[in-house]
Formats: C-alpha cells, structure tokens, sequence
C-alpha cells in the first residue's frame, strides 16, 4: 500500500498486478510462454487481484487498478463479477479488469478444471461478467456456466474488460468481448501494431467497433526511446514489467520507492502533491 501511494506521488497514473493461484513444486519450463522475461520466482507471492484492487484504490485515491491479468476461467464468473462491481463502486470506477486464460497447466490442475477448455471456459465466462455488470436481472445457459435469472447489482456498473494474450484467439476475444487489450511481456513494437490492426479488423466485421476501446502496453524494454516509438504509433498507455522495476525481490521498502522514482525520471512523470 506505501509503494502504491509513493507511486502515485511519483505521477503514476495507474497499478497493474498478476494473478497466479498457486506456485507448484515443479514447474515444466518449457511451458513458459515468454521468453523474453525470466519465470515465476520461486520466492514471489501473488495476492488475489481484487482483494489487492479494493486496498491499493483505498490507499491511493488518484490511481487506477489493471488486473494484469486476472486468469478469469479460473473463477465462477459470478462471483467475479460481484467481486469486481463491488471495488468499482467503492473505489469511484478506478477498477480495469484485466483477464487472461493463462499458461500454468498445474494451477488448473489442482482445481480440478481442464486446461484444455479454458479458452471457450473463458469466452463464456466474459459473456456473464458483461451481462452481469448491466445490472437488473439475467440468465444464462452454456456449456461452463448456467443460472436461471438472477441479479449481482440492481444498476449498471460499467467494469471495463481488457483482454491479454497475443494469440490469434486472444486478439479475437479482445474484439468481440473486450473494451481494451494488454499486451504480453514478449511483445514488441511490431507486434503490438500487428495485433491492433488484426483486432480493429475483427470489431469492424464483429460489429464491435462503435465500443470505446483502449490499448494498454507492457513496454519490453522500458527507455525513453522505446516509449517515443510507441507514442508514435499512437500508443498511448503503458506499463513497466516487475523484473524491470524492482530486479531483486528482497528488496526493502526504500529500495523500492528508489527504483520507482529512477523509473519516473526515465519517462518524465510529473510529480504530485500529497
């Protein structure tokens, strides 16, 4: 909560937080996806992303909160929404619900769910969050997730929906579910361009694309240089990865606050009042 509100005083403009439920004793290596940046430590430790977004937008007023990503087929999407709509009544709608499908086979393991579902699991999964989001009644009836009609919120609470992944399957996800796209840690200029013409191209034949939609970028390697590149391509949101900001983990609170401020400095944030 401390890093969080230095942050703000810095002139970040917003958190962005990982989800992983669970560390497995042995993990396949092969199955990590970027490799552009180095694996779970084995000393890292995740708190539930909306339990974290209710303190963080607590703490500081001024920020926002990206999920990034919440692995949202990991979760009963009812009571994600309910989770989600609840922060973002408390917090003003500082809340983005970043979500992803994951890469890690032993977490869905280990709650008895088929990793090899969880790209329609997820699918379906947005569909109920949206419509429960729209407040007043709803049902639904699929292959993962069926209710008669119920209520989570008797008004609309607009949660925006951001999409990572850059597969051609996530791109399309991003298009026809999503009011904006994070990229993945191993994504560089060209793909970034790439993907948002792919995605533009499906909202147009999708008939999505009278939705406002926003693209949130994980620099790869985050310099002033790389950020111009992206701003002129008309990229304009970013964030900066944890192996970027803070190499060593065991790192104290000083140390810490340090990195921020040098991270800061690099790209001229304008720093705030208390």
């Amino acid at each position: 909560m401390e890093l969080a509100r230095q942050g703000e005083l810095l002139g970040f403009d917003r958190v962005v937080y990982g989800d992983h439920l669970l560390l497995p004793t042995a993990l396949d290596a092969g199955a990590y996806p970027y490799a552009a940046t180095s694996p779970l430590p084995a000393t890292i430790e995740y708190g539930d992303p909306i339990v974290v977004a209710g303190a963080v937008l607590t703490a500081a007023p001024r920020l926002e909160f990206l999920t990034g990503v919440y692995l949202l087929p990991m979760h009963h999407p009812l009571v994600a929404a309910r989770a989600a709509i609840t922060v973002q009544k408390i917090s003003n709608g500082r809340l983005l619900l970043g979500t992803g499908s994951g890469w890690m086979r032993e977490e869905y393991d280990a709650i008895n769910l088929e990793f090899e579902r969880r790209g329609e699991r997820f699918d379906e999964a947005l569909q109920v969050v949206r419509a429960a989001c729209q407040g007043g009644r709803f049902s639904h009836d699929g292959a993962h997730f069926s209710f008669p009609e119920i209520t989570i919120t008797s008004r609309p609470t607009f949660v925006p929906l951001v999409v990572g992944g850059g597969s051609r399957r996530a791109l399309r996800r991003a298009a026809e579910y999503g009011d904006g796209w994070y990229s993945t840690p191993d994504m560089d200029l060209r793909a970034c361009v790439a993907a948002r013409e792919q995605i533009e191209v499906q909202r147009q034949a999708l008939g999505t694309d009278g939705r406002a939609f926003a693209y949130y970028i994980r620099l790869p390697r985050p310099h002033a240089g790389e950020l111009d590149q992206f701003t002129d391509e008309g990229f304009t949101e970013f964030s900066v990865g944890r192996a970027q900001l803070f190499p060593n983990l065991n790192a104290d609170l000083e140390e810490k606050v340090g990195s921020l401020a040098a991270i800061a400095e690099t790209f001229g944030l304008e720093p705030r009042g208390p």
